[in-house]
């Protein structure tokens, strides 16, 4: 069993993301972009599967700079030896945010597993309801959006629960008991 790892002390909102860079679109970095004007100071935890190849890297910068996003408010985490110490890195994050259209479904079921919560965008296909599944499973449906504006409001509140989210990591966890 992973016990859960306190989020950081600092004053601004982590959001984060696992998920692999091919699932990252265009559209969710400009919503991340949009996301992360909106809530002063905060950041964006990243850990993205190419980091050792640096021209996807690259790539992924340049795209993120189109979109808007300013790399300078991204953290990038390394890849980790065990899963265990991937499974601990969640909590340098206190919300996930999950890519559209194509969301993730292992990184919600670890996140929540790790006193995180997930933000996703509800779509109409399998690759983007996974994350809406697993989140109505959980008793969490008003974590999913229907609309992009929901999603960036969904998430900007949670700016003002931060200290709620860093102390209440157990509350997750007990969703996917």
């Amino acid at each position: 069993r992973i016990d859960l790892v306190d989020s950081p002390v600092d004053g601004s909102i982590r959001f984060g993301c696992f998920n692999h860079t091919r699932k990252i679109s265009d559209q969710t970095l400009s919503v991340w972009s949009s996301l992360l004007s909106r809530v002063s100071g905060s950041k964006l935890v990243l850990k993205a599967s190419n980091q050792d190849d640096n021209s996807t890297q690259e790539l992924l910068l340049r795209r993120m700079v189109r979109q808007g996003l300013d790399p300078s408010s991204v953290i990038w985490l390394p890849r980790t030896s065990s899963p265990e110490d991937h499974l601990r890195q969640y909590g340098l994050v206190d919300v996930a945010l999950d890519c559209f259209p194509n969301g993730g479904c292992t990184t919600t079921c670890e996140a929540l597993w790790m006193g995180t919560p997930v933000v996703t965008l509800s779509g109409n296909n399998y690759v983007s309801r996974m994350s809406t599944a697993v989140l109505h499973g959980a008793g969490l449906s008003s974590w999913c959006a229907s609309s992009i504006d929901e999603y960036i409001r969904i998430a900007s509140t949670q700016a003002d629960n931060l200290h709620w989210l860093r102390t209440n990591r157990s509350f997750w966890r007990n969703k996917v008991i």
